[in-house]
């Protein structure tokens, strides 16, 4: 009973209920404006060319890495029923991972590849 009021009148009051105060509104504010963003920090990453062309750079090495080790049929496990379930528009065991059964279907429709080679290209694309 007394114990609930007062944890109420606590927390009314902007009052930590385990006891101590909490931040008003305004110290939490001016705390926030005494912070630096990122582009205080790191002005000179601001629209770097050099950093943009190095990205892409990475991503193109892992994505050919990657399209180069895919696997060419249908591999073991779960990945023949999810690659029937793109190619039938079916629906694979619960939970049919929905996303990547739409995405399939339209990987599906690529006019190179085998079937199972156009779906596991997918996973190659989403990772």
């Amino acid at each position: 009973g007394h114990i609930m009021a007062e944890l109420r009148s606590r927390v009314k009051q902007k009052k930590d209920p385990w006891g101590g105060d909490t931040k008003s509104d305004k110290d939490e504010k001016d705390n926030s404006e005494n912070k630096p963003n990122n582009r205080e920090t790191f002005p000179a990453y601001e629209n770097c060319p050099a950093t943009t062309a190095a990205g892409l750079f990475v991503i193109t090495i892992v994505f050919t890495v990657y399209l180069l080790t895919m696997y060419p049929s249908v591999p073991g496990g779960d990945s023949g029923e999810l690659i029937v379930a793109g190619c039938t528009v079916g629906l694979a065991h619960p939970p049919g991972y929905p996303l990547f059964t739409m995405l399939a279907i339209l990987f599906h429709k690529l006019p190179f590849g085998s079937p199972a080679w156009r779906v596991n290209l997918l996973s190659v694309v989403l990772s």
